[in-house]
């Protein structure tokens, strides 16, 4: 088990366990009076730690082949939100109200074997739309928002 993370209200913790024989997202009361609950399955690469949305309905999280993922805790949907071509996604944020998820990954500069910089990148999880937002001739990295979740 590695990777815990509280909820936004205190009341359960996520956590990725290989305890079903691959990496997955589970839940545990913060009391652990009940069993824990697992709500991913079919995870087939090494998985990075969950972070919960402000409101507490979503979990973000990446794998080692550079996926991130959005889950819906509620009724356990996962949707794949980014692929990074060169590398890993580490730098995951949520606004404040969870409906924007900031990360940065490096991606490729058409017809050429040279990577591009770092850009971060904001994905709108009521428009299921992914946008970068920095300049690509320049590196980004470690996306944070104001406490107002505005900018």
């Amino acid at each position: 088990d590695k990777f815990p993370r509280w909820s936004p209200d205190g009341s359960k913790v996520a956590f990725i366990s290989d305890r079903s024989g691959e990496e997955e997202v589970w839940t545990v009361a913060q009391d652990g009076l009940t069993p824990p609950e697992q709500l991913t399955t079919g995870g087939n690469a090494q998985r990075y730690a969950p972070e919960w949305s402000g409101d507490g309905r979503r979990i973000a999280f990446s794998d080692k082949d550079g996926r991130v993922f959005i889950l819906n805790v509620a009724d356990k949907k996962l949707t794949q939100i980014a692929d990074a071509p060169n590398g890993q996604v580490l730098d995951y944020e949520w606004s404040p109200k969870g409906n924007y998820l900031a990360f940065s990954m490096v991606g490729s500069r058409p017809n050429s074997n040279v990577a591009s910089f770092s850009s971060v990148y904001i994905y709108d999880v009521a428009n299921n739309k992914l946008n970068r937002v920095t300049d690509p001739m320049f590196s980004s990295f470690n996306p944070a928002f104001d406490p107002s979740g505005d900018y």
